[in-house]
């Protein structure tokens, strides 16, 4: 992303959603190249920006996808997308350059141009990821830190030696000891055995007499639940006897009998009694519906009525409102006296209508001539702002010239008194440049150069020479190291071979045993293949009985579940019984749910005899209060007379109170009613409710415990089955563990015999080779080869001095030649510039005067322009405050007009409002609706008193019918009673049989002798427990002890002690040569690194200075470059810490180099870094030929940048050969893009642009075209 997108999650760098008003932008940006390989390739990325927040304020950017198309051989396209690869780390494969080189050097935004003079931190970064200095750096730093831990690796080592020695003798005596306690334990198992046999008979006879035991307490647990049940009964029967006041004295059969009459008489009255209370329900339902329709008229007839009065209400305020709107407004047509009616209504509404045209056209025309004010007097400020506008135009750009001229002459002053001091200073610079000169020749001449030469060519030559002869010396060394070599290989594979023989038929005694057991006596080189056809088969068998195993386990787990889901559904049934039961008890005290209704019906008859009474009487003092209120009244009880008017008033105040009473009294019984015939209604919808209930618990509950009951039966046989399978299992798999356990050793004892044969296949080799034809190569010994070389090497150390030493004195004094040469050189430019300085001061002092005029004459101006301007400020000032005052009377004349239109038309809707409420009621039929509920109520009122009169007779019926049914309610329960004790002392008589036959079972059995013989078993089997017990603690120790010692030998303190010698002698010696070559390997990496650096930098550098001296018109800086210092950092060991380089930029000045950051021009600062770019890329953009300039003439003056267009032009002409050879240039300087345009490689630009909508749009101009009309 540019730099400038980079906040805000990178939302700014697609069009940003607020402008095109959605909440999410959708962009795609694509590009196409051709890769190092010449392949088309097109990648493509999309993007989303939607806004965060609600207000749109913030926007976040996310990538939607990335896709890399390629063309293969064949021409089919190829695709690849982000969500699989690293489309940044594609692309940079396929450009042929590091990311680093694409950031910093081919695509640089104009923000990060200038980073080759950032501060140094930054710039180092820079470089070292362009030099790609890194990866080879890191590679140096993991060389020296592999050496450092293989020192230490070889310290640690020779260490361990010394403790392998004392593991290798521990293990020794380990082993002793194990066969010591393998003999011991053997003993003890035999022991165990014994006792074992001795034990078997013992728990046989206890097993006997646990069963007859157990037999005999069942006898006497079944006795004595028999007498306790007995006992249970009587009890009963005894409260039965309390109970009964006559008893009956017949058969059970005829006591069943004589139930089943009476009860068939008591129901026949029930029945009579269940007929007459429907009856009565049904008749107090009826007199309910009456009464709610009764309410409900009496509701809608007070509606209706309130409805009727408002109508006429509403007449007599629309006449009334219309007339008086008439006399206000003076329409004719309307009097006092007039009638109003539809005809009259519509001719004040048309009035109205006439009234408010003529109100808006009058006030329409009064702002129109306001209006037209306010035009001539904004014309007027108009004139007089554009004649003051132009005034302070002039007086503005006079005080602007003014100001460049103060700056031009301040400037001018500077260079006429920097002018003044030159002349002085000429003088000075002809004597430094004749001494600079004299002091050149005498360095030119106090040293011959070609003698000097000549001598380090001849001590170059020696040096060569030397280098052959130790060459030769290192070589015969290896040959001797060599023989060395093979003689210590040979050693070491017949200890190697010795070790594994050993460890052969240690692992053949180890196994012995068991390879019996499984496969009998088998030959040592067949014994791998027979083991692993064993395991295979034993596999396979295996394999059934787990498939069996499995079926019957599958069996299993569907009766468990089977069993599970019957229990969830007993337990489902039970707990929807218990519900049903609660639901039952929530409504009725008890489970008695006939009882409960009878009760309930009992209650609803008194509540509805009392609603019935209260209806009566408050008829009947009605009646009483009309006849006391006649003329000579008489008693409405005893009719006799009244004495005094004052009894009659009292009489009727308490008949009054009476009936005041009657209404909240009737609200109280009809409550009443309500409750009891809420409660009937609950109990009859329970009846379907106790038959669910009995059918669950005689029916639905039982056949589920029945289930329950098999399910547990076949689970309990499928276990044992299951049980016996994986007994059987378990000792296949046993067999096979065993095998597979043996096959690793088995395998490893295969492969040791293979490496055994090999070894020996090794070291005749070796005895061939040491014998063969070269082996005698060398007749010295090694030491007196090494002496040799020692000498030769400090013979070339000496040499190498005096070389270096003559090498530095011809370098020092041709540096001091060059920098005296230098010197002379800007001396003599120095000395030009002062003398081309003098020639100009004539001009300047003449330009100076020339300005000074110029200024006083625009300050006469600016004075004259005041002048004119403040009495054009005044007459604004009067013309805006006349016109605000016009427009203030035309907004009072304009709000006036509306107020007045608006309240004739509230008048006209005031009206109107009350026109259509009358409408509404003629035309919805409410009055005839009125008449016809008044008949109703009164037809109402006859048919409630007819149902009343019903009610009473069927309330005294069920009076009588409760009666009879209470006192024969008491008999029945009284042959109830004598059933159930008839019953009774029938299972007195069962059980006295059940308690007869268990004791004649017991007979004789004495349980106490069999208890004492029971004990004496007991007594002697845990004697040989407990002396079982003690062999197998002793057997058990001595298993811990073996386990213990066999863990000790399979730790990896003791375990292959010897090899593990050997192993560690081999490796020290290995790693100590590895260490040797690392050393090599770092001082040949590290020569090489900094070569690679040093001469990337002088192709850099030689690239930066032509292009400076080609494209800078200055001369002030001879050129720029790069400098780049090594730092090495203090040595460890025999290796040195990785060497880094710190870099910057410096200008050149008369041979002197210093840094130019903080010390140029913006202008300088941006062709530098420009250059410096330039460079980079001529040195790494190698099989990349494209770069990106990015504004590349800003803060250049016109002569750098044209000769930036010179330069660039010749670098595409010199690079135009080159293969995807492609310049990208941004600007906004149209002179550049034309001065680039004169050359023969630019033909068009692509023009950048907003269109109307604010999009940008690309427009591909020819350069000839840039500057015309």
């Amino acid at each position: 992303m540019p730099p400038g997108s980079k906040g805000a999650s990178g939302g700014n760098f697609v069009h940003d959603p607020k402008l095109a008003r959605e909440r999410e932008i959708k962009a795609q940006v694509k590009l196409m190249i051709q890769d190092v390989t010449g392949a088309a390739c097109v990648v493509e990325r999309s993007m989303v920006a939607k806004v965060r927040d609600g207000k749109g304020e913030k926007c976040r950017m996310q990538t939607l996808d990335g896709v890399l198309t390629r063309k293969n051989a064949e021409g089919e396209r190829q695709s690849i997308t982000s969500r699989c690869a690293d489309l940044n780390r594609e692309m940079i494969g396929a450009m042929g350059v590091s990311k680093a080189v694409l950031e910093n050097v081919i695509f640089c935004h104009q923000e990060d141009s200038s980073w080759p003079l950032s501060e140094g931190k930054a710039l180092k970064e820079k470089f070292d990821a362009i030099f790609a200095s890194t990866r080879y750096t890191k590679v140096l730093d993991e060389i020296k830190k592999l050496k450092q831990s293989q020192d230490a690796d070889i310290r640690e080592g020779k260490k361990e030696l010394e403790y392998l020695k004392q593991h290798k003798l521990k293990a020794q005596q380990l082993s002793g000891d194990l066969e010591e306690l393998q003999a011991k334990l053997a003993a003890s198992v035999d022991s165990v055995e014994n006792i074992n046999t001795e034990l078997e008979p013992i728990k046989a006879k206890l097993e006997e007499l646990n069963i007859r035991y157990n037999e005999i307490y069942k006898i006497q647990s079944s006795r004595d639940k028999c007498s306790s049940e007995k006992e249970h009964i009587q009890k009963a029967i005894q409260e039965l006897k309390d109970n009964i006041h006559e008893s009956f004295e017949g058969t059970t059969s005829e006591l069943e009998k004589e139930v089943r009459n009476f009860s068939q008489q008591v129901q026949k009255k029930k029945d009579e009694q269940e007929k007459c209370k429907r009856e009565q329900e049904q008749l107090a339902t009826d007199l309910g519906k009456l009464e709610k329709e009764k309410s409900k008229l009496f509701v809608e007839i007070g509606k209706l009525q309130n409805e009727s009065d408002l109508c006429d209400t509403n007449v007599k305020k629309r006449d009334s409102k219309i007339l008086q709107l008439s006399e206000l407004y003076n329409f004719e047509e309307f009097s006092s006296d007039s009638q109003i009616d539809e005809d009259m209504y519509r001719i004040f509404f048309d009035k109205i209508k006439q009234k408010l045209t003529e109100m808006m056209e009058a006030a329409k025309g009064r702002k129109m001539e306001f209006e037209e004010r306010e035009q001539k007097l904004q014309a007027k400020i108009d004139e007089l702002k554009a004649n003051k506008t132009k005034l302070e135009h002039s007086e503005k750009i006079k005080k602007e010239t003014i100001a460049k001229n103060n700056i031009e002459l301040k400037d001018l002053k500077q260079s006429l008194l920097h002018m003044a001091g030159s002349a002085g200073r000429l003088s000075s610079v002809n004597a430094d440049l004749k001494r600079a000169e004299k002091e050149l020749v005498t360095t030119e001449d106090s040293m011959k150069v070609e003698d000097v030469q000549r001598e380090v060519q001849n001590l170059e030559g020696k040096r060569k020479n030397l280098d052959k002869t130790i060459n030769e010396l290192s070589s015969e060394m290896i040959e001797l190291h060599k023989q060395s070599e093979v003689q210590t290989k040979l050693d070491m594979l017949l200890a190697n071979q010795k070790e594994k023989e050993e460890s052969i038929e240690r692992l053949k005694a180890e196994h012995d045993e068991n390879i019996q057991s499984l496969l009998g006596p088998v030959p040592l080189d067949d014994l791998r293949e027979t083991l692993s056809k064993y395991i295979s088969n034993q596999g396979e068998t295996v394999k059934q009985s787990n498939s069996v195993l499995k079926k019957l386990q599958t069996n299993l787990s569907t009766k468990q579940v089977e069993k599970t889901s019957t229990s969830t559904q007993l337990r489902q049934k039970e707990d929807e019984l218990r519900e049903l039961e609660n639901k039952i008890s929530s409504v009725c005290d008890s489970q008695d749910i006939d009882s409960e209704l009878s009760e309930v019906q009992r209650s609803l008859t008194q509540a509805q005899e009392e609603k019935g009474c209260l209806l009566g009487a408050e008829h009947m003092i009605k009646k009483y209060i009309r006849g006391l209120e006649r003329n000579n009244p008489s008693c409405p009880l005893c009719s006799r007379g009244f004495q005094q008017a004052q009894e009659i008033r009292e009489l009727i105040l308490k008949l009054q109170e009476q009936l005041r009473k009657v209404p909240a009294n009737k609200r109280k019984a009809e409550e009443e009613m309500e409750t009891h015939q809420q409660k009937y209604d609950e109990i009859m919808q329970l009846r379907p409710v106790k038959e669910a209930a009995a059918n669950m618990r005689n029916r639905d509950i039982p056949a589920l415990k029945a289930k329950l009951k098999k399910l547990e039966d076949e689970i309990k046989s499928l276990r044992k089955e299951v049980e016996s399978k994986e007994e059987e299992c378990l000792l296949m798999e046993g067999d096979l563990q065993t095998a597979k356990s043996l096959q690793p050793d088995i395998v490893d004892m295969d492969r040791r015999r293979a490496e055994v044969r090999q070894l020996q296949r090794d070291m005749e080799d070796l005895r061939s080779s040491r014998a063969g034809p070269g082996s005698g190569a060398s007749s010295r010994a090694m030491n007196q080869v090494i002496a040799e070389k020692e000498e030769k090497q400090l013979e070339l150390e000496t040499l190498v001095k005096s070389l270096d030493l003559r090498r530095a004195r011809l370098s020092d004094h041709q540096n001091k030649v060059h920098a005296l040469k230098s010197r002379v050189q800007d001396l003599q430019g120095e000395k030009l510039a002062i003398e081309g300085e003098l020639q100009q001061r004539t001009k300047l002092e003449e330009r100076t005067a020339t300005l000074t005029s110029d200024n006083a004459n625009h300050q006469r101006d600016i004075e004259e322009s005041l002048a004119q301007i403040r009495p054009i400020e005044l007459d604004i000032d009067r013309l805006v405050k006349e016109k605000e005052r016009v427009t203030q009377d035309k907004e009072v004349m304009t709000e006036k007009a509306r107020a007045d239109v608006e309240q004739v038309k509230n008048d006209g809707i005031g009206v109107k409002n009350l026109n259509t409420e009358i409408k509404k009621y003629r035309q919805s039929g409410k009055p005839s609706q009125l008449e016809r509920d008044q008949q109703r109520q009164a037809d109402i009122g006859e048919e409630q008193a007819g149902k009343e009169n019903q009610q009473a007779e069927i309330a005294e019926r069920l009076q009588e019918l409760a009666e009879q049914i209470s006192g024969q309610q008491v008999r029945q329960r009284e042959l109830q009673d004598n059933l159930e004790l008839h019953r009774k002392q029938a299972q007195i008589a069962d059980l006295d049989e059940k308690i007869a036959a268990l004791n004649d079972k017991l007979g004789d059995m004495n349980l106490k002798n069999l208890e004492r013989e029971r004990q004496r078993f007991l007594a002697s089997e845990t004697n040989l427990v407990q002396q079982l017990h003690n062999a197998s603690s002793r057997q058990q120790s001595f298993k811990d002890q073996i386990r213990m010692a066999e863990r000790e030998l399979a730790s990896s303190m003791y375990k292959d002690a010897n090899q593990k010698y050997s192993t560690k002698i081999i490796e020290n010696k290995t790693t100590e040569i590895v260490n040797t070559d690392l050393q090599k390997y770092y001082g040949a990496m590290d020569k090489a690194i900094m070569m690679y650096h040093k001469s990337k930098m002088e192709e850099i550098n030689v690239i930066i200075q032509e292009l400076w001296k080609n494209t800078y018109m200055g001369n002030d800086i001879d050129t720029i470059e790069i400098q780049s210092e090594a730092e090495d950092a203090a040595a460890s060991g025999t290796i040195k810490s990785r060497r880094t380089y710190n870099y910057r930029v410096v200008m050149i000045k008369n041979g002197i180099p210093i840094d130019m950051r903080g010390r140029c021009s913006a202008g300088q600062k941006v062709l530098a870094s420009l250059i410096i770019r330039l460079a980079l890329a001529e040195t790494f953009c190698v099989n990349c030929g494209v770069l990106a300039l990015d504004e590349p003439t800003t803060n250049l003056d016109r002569s750098n940048i044209e000769s930036l267009a010179v330069a660039l032009v010749r670098i595409i002409r010199e690079r135009s050969t080159q293969r995807h050879f492609q310049l990208v240039v941004i600007t906004h300087d149209e002179d550049f893009v034309e001065l680039l345009g004169r050359s023969d490689h630019v033909d068009e630009y692509i023009q950048v642009s907003k269109n109307h909508e604010g999009l940008s749009q690309l427009t591909v101009r020819p350069v000839d075209q840039l500057h015309s009309g």
